[in-house]
């Protein structure tokens, strides 16, 4: 189910993920990773911000590999 190696998550994976979303799918995980961001802003301001934004899909697309790929400290 998950990878055991260290591999970066593959782009074209991520991809075909964020496409087979529905809309208000893809506008809640854009919510998400704009709220773990920022945890100041609101969940209700992410949805904001995140329906203003879906038309740059491949913004979406480049938030969620970074999420992905990115170490937590």
């Amino acid at each position: 189910m998950f990878k055991k190696n260290n591999d970066v998550v593959d782009v074209d994976a991520t991809s075909s993920f964020i496409d087979s979303l529905t809309y208000w799918q893809a506008i809640n995980l854009w919510a998400t990773l704009l709220v773990a961001k920022d945890k100041a802003k609101s969940l209700k301001q992410a949805r904001n911000e995140a329906e203003v934004k879906y038309s740059d899909i491949d913004k979406l697309k480049y938030e969620l590999n970074e999420a992905l790929n990115s170490p937590i400290y």
